[in-house]
């Protein structure tokens, strides 16, 4: 007896996919439920940082470290860069 090629191709081809589609649901379903309170602190802190930065570009004001009459060069950006990771790393060292 012989199986069709195929046949026996496409079949282990959709139950694969859809092995992968359920384990993929079944995966994301599980990170949301397990959320560290540390990361949930994070998020919050991100989105309120993203908050005020909306808030001082629609107000025109100037951003910490950025002069509004020079264009922004690669160095600005840098400093910029480094001033956030800076503090991100010094939220992160706080004890509660």
């Amino acid at each position: 007896m012989m199986h069709h090629i195929p046949s026996f191709f496409v079949g282990s081809l959709a139950s694969g996919t859809v092995f992968l589609l359920i384990d993929q649901q079944i995966s994301h379903r599980n990170r949301l439920t397990h959320k560290w309170p540390l990361v949930e602190k994070a998020e919050d802190e991100l989105r309120n940082q993203l908050k005020n930065l909306r808030n001082q570009l629609n107000n025109n004001e100037k951003i910490v470290g950025v002069n509004n009459d020079a264009s922004i060069g690669k160095a600005t950006i840098e400093r910029y860069y480094k001033k956030m990771m800076d503090d991100a790393q010094n939220f992160f060292k706080k004890e509660d």
